[in-house]
């Protein structure tokens, strides 16, 4: 809390200064794939979702029958439970382990 609330005017009165962290850029065309529907070939479509699910569809025309049906089973971490790996990682990194 102490590095929040002294002063960043970059005096050396004030001791060193907390510099703004680096910023990433975001990669758009694995934002675009994902975002997506991967077709898989007749009818079928998956499209991978951030809570750590994926939907299934399938068109039943390809069969002879009209609509569509639509499944949902999990397919991997979710958004928030790879950010708090990455995040552990990043801790036990700077601890040395």
């Amino acid at each position: 809390m102490q590095n929040f609330v002294k002063p960043n005017t970059g005096s050396l009165m004030h001791g060193t200064p907390s510099y703004v962290p680096h910023s990433f850029v975001e990669d758009t065309q694995k934002k675009i794939i994902g975002s997506t529907a991967s077709q898989v070939g007749n009818g079928f479509s998956i499209i991978k979702d951030d809570n750590g699910t994926c939907t299934l569809t399938e068109d039943l025309s390809v069969i002879g029958l009209q609509g569509k049906t639509t499944s949902r089973f999990n397919c991997g971490l979710s958004k928030d439970e790879k950010n708090f790996k990455s995040h552990m990682k990043n801790v036990l990194k700077k601890l040395g382990h």
